[in-house]
């Protein structure tokens, strides 16, 4: 679907629809019901970062044999 599609179809929901879809988003889907935790909520749990963390770590070293490592010096 693309955004603008999106758009349209949320704009012509109700507030009330809207939290009722959001709130099935959250439900049905971990990585939302993660970003709400995270936005909202004034205390981070440690869990959703470590795991996020993980799957970084993963995709910059798919073996762990990625020799050069991270140079913290290039990121700002």
């Amino acid at each position: 679907m693309e955004k603008d599609e999106l758009i349209e179809i949320l704009k012509s929901k109700s507030a009330d629809e809207l939290v009722d879809e959001l709130a099935l988003l959250s439900v049905n889907f971990t990585v939302v019901q993660d970003y709400f935790d995270l936005k909202y909520k004034s205390k981070t749990k440690p869990s959703i970062l470590k795991k996020y963390k993980d799957k970084i770590d993963k995709a910059i070293y798919p073996d762990w044999e990625f020799n050069e490592g991270l140079n913290i010096d290039l990121v700002e």
